[in-house]
């Protein structure tokens, strides 16, 4: 169905943005995918985000996972360069 998660990845479906954060702060998660305006909120709180610009989503992680941010940023601009970032948002968002 195009929505399975890779397998060294497992999905944590939460009811909204504040409950997405709590589990990342709780570190039962390890990103999160919110709105730019719940992620106002992070940066605040020295929390970092990876921008699905020029979308109103920002993927936010932990301060100290800064390797894991480098990932996610060179992977969205893989998605960006290759189209696969705007099918993605047509299908699931849109």
């Amino acid at each position: 169905s195009g929505s399975a998660a890779p397998p060294h990845l497992q999905r944590l479906p939460q009811p909204d943005d504040a409950a997405a954060l709590a589990a990342l702060q709780r570190s039962e998660a390890d990103v999160a995918v919110v709105s730019v305006f719940a992620a106002r909120t992070l940066l605040a709180g020295g929390w970092r985000t990876a921008s699905l610009a020029p979308r109103p989503y920002v993927i936010a992680v932990r301060k100290a996972d800064q390797r894991l941010l480098s990932e996610i940023n060179h992977n969205i601009n893989q998605m960006e360069q290759d189209g696969t970032l705007e099918r993605l948002f047509s299908k699931w968002v849109k």
